[in-house]
This record gives structure tokens, C-alpha cells and sequence, in this order.
């Protein structure tokens, strides 16, 4: 009997802790504070819902909420819209905050159950060593300036050392119509930046990411850069939309897709179009692999200095022997150069390669070949890239959905040269690589042969 008695006390225990763990605690849309530290939200454990009500919202501050890998504390929306609306000077603002998952998908049918509109600051901002924060199907939009802004700032006693943002995860968001930057992850100012301290100016390095993931996002009508993010290592920025970027025309300010000073990483599977700005820019610390973008009239009305290219990769910030692969990408009217690599430091191991590239006569001046493929006296291999000053020899077309087709005439087929990379076994659409004799040129793998 005492076994039994025993046996069934357990049972009932890990019953009951199991139902704590996944209680779920709602928010009404009159409050503008989530402290863990308080009552009723410090009664929260990993793996519990914090859901908010319907309905509008002034601003919303998340703050000291601790989950785990396994078991986030997750933040979503309950029967409806989450509607954050106001001039205030930010949205969302997550503070001291660790495994937590910010989701729009609390409503079936509803795709981005939280909106954050008419934002005087950023719409969603996450700082104050925050890390391991998710954030999906979220609309964000006519925000005075970042969309979405991700990064701890450093003050006076700030060391590099003591924290690394680590999994930062932006996925299935909608994020227009803003004055900056749609998404501003890590700090631009990697190699260090002057404060104003106690003992007079100082130079403070800001924090590193690591693991930064950013994809399944449709980012349009940015008033400087698309997608920016720096200072971190072990990037991925793949299958996004961006359209027109940087409509400010503000110099320096100006590319779809940003991987900036002190980034590792690879940016593939985008769609760039209709942008002020260059498509692609990095000038990370170098391994930066660019493939399978599609890029569709970078700089299109531009004629500032600077975002006047298709991709653009420079070793400002480059550790020697570092390289930078650009590889089965397509590009369509540059405004100035299809391809440009400003990188002395990498040696022999920069790869630029099965890239298609097309021009128009007007805007190639004297020398064609720099106006497709510039790499500025550098050292680079290039292979098998297909360059041209006239659309239709490409023999490819777009379907109604905007999805390209490579027409089975087209010289792209079975015309490029294997890859050896990690990652590398499908095209922007997911079709299996070499299905031909060869790989196909270009970021479309055909279902034909030569």
C-alpha cells in the first residue's frame, strides 16, 4: 500500500508540474509593462504562454523574461488582432530578455497577428542584452525609422567580452514604409565607437552576435537599407524580399542586403528589385558566400556615389586569407556594375562564378567587361559567368507569379561549372542542382539537357 501510495503521489506530481509548465497567462490591452519580476508574470516558467488580447495597443515592454532552449516563453497574440498603434517613440520594446519567441500566428487564418503601425522610433527594438530572441509573423510599418532594430548598446563600463547576442531569429515578417533601415541588426560600428565618459572620451566596442538567422521575410519601401546586419558571426539572410530600398537616395545608406563590418556568414535565395541602392553589399570580416540571389535593377534611378552595383564586396574589415564566394546569382540592369570586388587580403581564394549577368549598351560606356565583372585589379578566379547586353539571349521570362523559367533554348543550360560547397545541392527554388549533364547557370536549375 505504501509503494502504491507512494507510486500515485509522483504521478500526480509530474501531472501537475507538466500543467504548470504550459499555463498560459493573458495580457489585457491596457497594459504596457510584461516585468518577470513582478506579479502575476513572475509566476512564469519555461515552456508558459504570455497571450495578448485583442485590440489596440499604445507601445508594449517586455522585460526580465527568462525561457530555455527547449521551452521559450512564448509571446503571441489571442483570438484576433494585436493592433500596436500610436505616435510613440517605439512599438515593442524587449529589455533583459532571454529564450523568449515573439509570434503572430495566436489566430488560425490571421498571418500576422501583431501590427505595429505609425511608430515615432522603431516598430519592434530589441536591446538591453536581450538574446536568444525569435520573432515571426509580425507587420511592421510606417515607422519613423527601423522597422525592426536588434542590438545591445554598449555605455562607458561596457565589455565586448561579457555578452554575445546569440540567436537572433526574424522570420515571415512584413516590414514596410519605413524612414531608416526595414531591419538594423547588430552595431555598424564594429571596430569601436567614441563615447563621452567620466575620464573624458572612450572608445567602447559594441557587442557581437552569433547565429543570427533572417528569412521568409517580404521587406519593401525602405527609406535606407532592405536588410542590415553587422558585428556578427555565422549569418544567415536567405529567402527574402526586398523591394524598393534605400528610396531615400541617402549615401552610405543604400543597399537591399547589408552584411557589415566584423560578419561571417551567407546571404542566398533573395529576391532584390526595384531598389535605389546596391543589391548585395558586404564588407565583413570575410567567408562570406553570396549565391542564388536574384537582383532586378539595383540603383535604378540613383546617382549619388555609392549603391550603384549589383553586389559589392570589399575588405574593409577583412582578416587576411579571408575570401568572398559569389556564385549562381542573376543580375539585371545595374546601374553601374554588375559585380564589384575591392578585396586585396583573401589571396587566391576569392570564387566568382556561374553568375549571370545583363546590361544594357546605354549605361556599359567603354568597357563592357568592368561594367559586368569589376574585381579592381584584386586577385579572383572567375569561371564559367555569363554576361550579356541583351535580355532576351539569356532565354529566360517570368510567369505570372513573378517566378522565372529558363526556356529550354536558353545557353544557361548545362553551361556552369561545379560548386564544392557546403549548402549547395539546390537553386533559389529548391530544385535539386544538376539535373541535366551539368549545372545550369544562373540561380534556376532547369529540368533540361544539353
Amino acid at each position: 500500500i505504501y509503494l502504491f501510495l507512494l507510486l500515485f503521489l509522483q504521478i500526480t506530481f509530474i501531472g501537475n508540474e507538466y500543467a504548470y509548465a504550459q499555463k498560459t497567462i493573458e495580457v489585457d490591452s491596457t497594459v504596457i509593462l510584461v516585468d518577470g519580476n513582478f506579479t502575476p508574470y513572475n509566476s512564469l516558467i519555461p515552456g508558459d504562454t504570455l497571450r495578448l488580447n485583442p485590440g489596440q495597443k499604445q507601445l508594449l515592454i517586455l522585460r526580465n523574461l527568462v525561457g530555455t532552449t527547449e521551452n521559450p516563453i512564448i509571446i503571441t497574440n489571442g483570438d484576433g488582432l494585436v493592433d500596436v498603434n500610436s505616435t510613440h517613440y517605439f512599438g515593442i520594446s524587449v529589455r533583459h530578455c532571454n529564450h523568449i519567441k515573439i509570434t503572430g500566428t495566436g489566430k488560425p487564418g490571421l498571418k500576422y497577428g501583431i501590427r505595429i503601425l505609425n511608430i515615432r522610433g522603431s516598430g519592434l527594438s530589441i536591446g538591453d542584452y536581450s538574446t536568444n530572441i525569435e520573432t515571426d509573423h509580425l507587420e511592421i510599418g510606417e515607422i519613423l525609422y527601423s522597422g525592426i532594430i536588434a542590438k545591445t548598446e554598449p555605455d562607458c563600463n561596457f565589455n565586448r567580452n561579457s555578452f554575445i547576442q546569440e540567436n537572433t531569429i526574424i522570420h515571415d515578417c512584413y516590414i514596410h514604409n519605413t524612414g531608416t533601415e526595414g531591419m538594423y541588426v547588430g552595431s555598424s560600428f564594429y571596430s569601436g565607437q567614441t563615447l563621452q565618459c567620466d575620464s573624458g572620451p572612450k572608445i567602447v566596442l559594441p557587442a557581437l552576435l552569433k547565429g543570427v538567422n533572417i528569412y521568409d521575410n517580404i521587406v519593401e519601401h525602405t527609406g535606407w537599407d532592405g536588410i542590415q546586419v553587422s558585428s556578427a558571426t555565422s549569418t544567415l539572410i536567405h529567402n527574402n524580399i526586398v523591394s524598393y530600398d534605400s528610396q531615400e537616395k541617402t549615401d552610405w545608406q543604400m543597399t537591399g542586403i547589408i552584411l557589415g563590418g566584423g560578419s561571417t556568414g551567407s546571404i542566398y535565395d533573395n529576391i532584390i528589385k526595384e531598389g535605389e541602392g546596391t543589391g548585395i553589399f558586404t564588407n565583413g570580416l570575410g567567408d562570406i558566400n553570396i549565391y542564388n540571389n536574384i537582383i532586378i535593377n539595383p540603383g535604378k534611378t540613383n546617382n549619388q556615389s555609392s549603391g550603384q552595383y549589383g553586389i559589392y564586396a570589399t575588405d574593409a574589415s577583412a582578416y587576411p586569407g579571408m575570401y568572398f564566394n559569389v556564385y549562381n546569382n542573376l543580375i539585371l540592369h545595374p546601374k553601374k556594375t554588375g559585380i564589384l570586388l575591392v578585396n586585396s587580403l583573401s589571396s587566391e581564394k576569392n570564387v566568382i562564378q556561374n553568375n549571370v549577368i545583363s546590361i544594357s549598351n546605354s549605361q556599359s560606356g567603354n568597357n563592357h567587361d568592368e561594367a559586368f565583372i569589376d574585381v579592381n585589379g584584386n586577385h579572383a578566379i572567375l569561371k564559367t559567368n555569363y554576361c550579356s547586353l541583351d535580355d532576351s539571349k539569356l532565354q529566360i521570362e517570368f510567369d505570372s507569379n513573378e517566378r522565372i523559367k529558363i526556356l529550354e533554348t536558353s545557353p544557361l543550360i548545362d553551361a556552369g561549372s561545379i560548386i564544392s560547397k557546403n549548402g549547395y545541392v539546390s537553386d533559389i527554388y529548391g530544385n535539386q542542382r544538376t539535373q541535366g549533364f551539368g549545372v545550369d547557370i544562373g540561380p534556376i536549375e532547369s529540368c533540361y539537357s544539353r
